[in-house]
């Protein structure tokens, strides 16, 4: 009788266990649930799962089976990506109970733009803080931002930033993944993220740190609007996202960084198409800026980046073109180019460690090929919001801090004419 009831004792949890699972619904596993804009600004719907199947997706009242992306490979991976092109007029969609952002049906007016967003821990440079939500403040600003009601979200490159180990004995980050990996996407992006990524649709921009040689991988497989190649790509080609009146071209920066005679003449054949009186009203949305200074630690110096694409731009006619938008630079930047070019702005404020504060006049100065005729810069974590005034076409530019409140606020960063800043 006691093996009996010894036997009973052991396998009634082993029971209880298959139960459980054969009654766990399909779906449970469902990680992470949001929406990226691609060409033609087609939202796609992603599913990170720990489930080996995809989940069903809910648009409209019809569900359907969403089609596999990525499925779980190794110890780095260990999650399947699903995926669902989502239908420009639909009016609802979910998976497992997650309600997803939708593409804007009505006018844009709100926009959202931050960047730069991991916690910096690389070789050669000052570590982050990792484990305090001061030091390293990306979750705060992505829950502002959300509490803003965006109806696009863009992000210009740069989500993962712990590329080596926290070293013993350093407790700020202790405990930290590190790497390109799924662990390290989650902690450095995914979970902080996470009110921003339900909170409105994404278009999202390849950094530097997405190079294949960094976290290309989970770029690609994560976050990429287009198809998942097999392999990685260097450079990928230029693509238009519409927003209603509003157009974008999306250029993969990643490589500005290379100042080499065949990267310049790549660069330049892209930004030529943009002379055409097609791209009439555009904006270039690309991780590095074409004009853009950074502070140097002395306090005094400056930096001029991105050699390569300055000079891909030299020669082009870019009067068609309103505004780039970019990050890479760890600041807020809003610079007004002379001679009729289109607005400068940066915003590298997501999280990672900022640059020092430009303490210079930056009207007058030169960049590249581009005489600056105005220009403001601040050193502090927040995001952008861009609205627009009305039917007009103006979009203005407010800097918010990490709490939302408004810090600065730029007319005329969307529009060619002055810059004007308060």
């Amino acid at each position: 009788m006691k093996a009996l009831s010894a036997a009973k004792f052991l396998v009634s949890p082993i029971l209880a266990l298959c139960m459980a699972v054969a009654n766990s619904p399909a779906g449970a596993g469902v990680e992470s649930a949001y929406v990226v804009l691609g060409e033609g600004g087609i939202g796609t719907a992603r599913v990170i799962t720990t489930d080996a199947q995809c989940p069903a997706i809910t648009v409209d009242g019809k569900s359907s089976s969403m089609s596999l992306r990525a499925e779980a490979s190794g110890a780095d991976f260990p999650v399947t990506v699903c995926e669902a092109v989502l239908p420009p007029a639909a009016r609802n969609a979910a998976v497992e109970g997650r309600r997803l952002p939708l593409q804007p049906t009505s006018p844009l007016t709100r926009m959202v733009v931050l960047g730069d967003s991991g916690c910096r821990m690389k070789k050669d440079y000052p570590l982050q803080s990792c484990n305090d939500s001061v030091a390293w403040p990306f979750a705060a600003v992505a829950r502002a931002a959300a509490a803003s009601s965006p109806q696009v979200v863009i992000h210009v490159g740069d989500y993962l930033y712990r590329e080596m180990p926290c070293p013993d004995g350093v407790a700020g980050c202790q405990g930290s993944p590190s790497g390109d990996n799924w662990r390290t996407w989650r902690a450095d992006f995914f979970d902080p993220a996470a009110p921003l990524l339900a909170a409105a649709p994404w278009v999202v921009v390849r950094g530097d740190h997405e190079l294949c040689s960094r976290a290309g991988g989970g770029y690609f497989r994560f976050l990429d609007p287009r198809p998942l190649s097999p392999a990685c790509s260097a450079s990928t080609r230029p693509y238009w996202i519409s927003l209603g009146a509003l157009r974008l071209f999306m250029l993969d920066s990643s490589e500005g960084a290379a100042e080499s005679a065949d990267r310049v003449a790549d660069y330049h054949a892209q930004l030529e198409t943009l002379s055409a009186a097609s791209a009439r009203g555009a904006w270039i949305v690309t991780h590095m800026p074409i004009w853009g200074i950074r502070g140097n630690l002395d306090g005094k110096t400056l930096k001029l980046l991105t050699q390569s694409l300055q000079d891909a731009a030299a020669g082009v006619d870019l009067r068609q073109v309103v505004q780039v938008v970019s990050g890479h630079i760890h600041a807020f930047e809003a610079l007004a180019i002379a001679h009729d070019g289109p607005s400068q702005l940066v915003v590298g404020t997501g999280g990672t460690s900022l640059d020092p504060q430009i303490s210079q006049p930056l009207a007058g100065m030169t960049t590249g090929s581009a005489l600056l005729e105005d220009g403001v810069s601040q050193s502090q974590f927040g995001f952008v919001m861009l609205e627009q005034i009305g039917a007009t076409g103006v979009w203005v530019s407010r800097f918010r801090g990490i709490a939302g409140e408004a810090e600065l606020a730029c007319e005329g960063v969307a529009v060619r004419g002055a810059l004007t800043c308060r």
